[in-house]
């Protein structure tokens, strides 16, 4: 079982964004992504989905990196997130990552990855309430 946590990054360009770390080392340099980091409006409850209406949402596509921009159509990574009652994985990588690391997978428990996004979700609504 992998351990999700996270790094939270200030610059000008973006304010806040969050890096995500599988067992403590940041998750784009396991899949070989130029990206590291989701802006703080990107994490709202959850991974945004990277479609507007997923068939399900314990299962879809969810964003994992985006380009410094801010803006995911610019490029970025997401991976396949699959959510069950105990578990939730990350597969299926797709995006602006190296190739042959699709297959990667990892895996933590729920109540690890919800507090992961809990948290993500606190910061964020605290620095948009400072900032405006």
């Amino acid at each position: 079982m992998n351990h999700l946590s996270f790094r939270s990054i200030t610059d000008d360009l973006n304010g806040l964004s969050f890096e995500l770390l599988i067992d403590g080392k940041p998750l784009t340099e396991a899949v070989g992504c130029d990206y590291s980091s989701i802006p703080y409006w990107l994490v709202e409850g959850d991974l945004l989905a990277t479609n507007e209406m997923p068939s399900s949402l314990a299962v879809c596509n969810r964003i994992v990196a985006v380009c410094s921009c801010g803006e995911f159509g610019c490029g970025g990574a997401h991976a396949r997130v699959t959510k069950n009652s105990d578990t939730v994985k990350f597969s299926d990588f797709a995006g602006d990552i190296q190739s042959g690391v699709r297959d990667e997978t990892f895996v933590f428990t729920r109540s690890n990855y919800d507090e992961v996004v809990r948290q993500m979700t606190e910061l964020g609504i605290q620095y948009r309430t400072q900032r405006y």
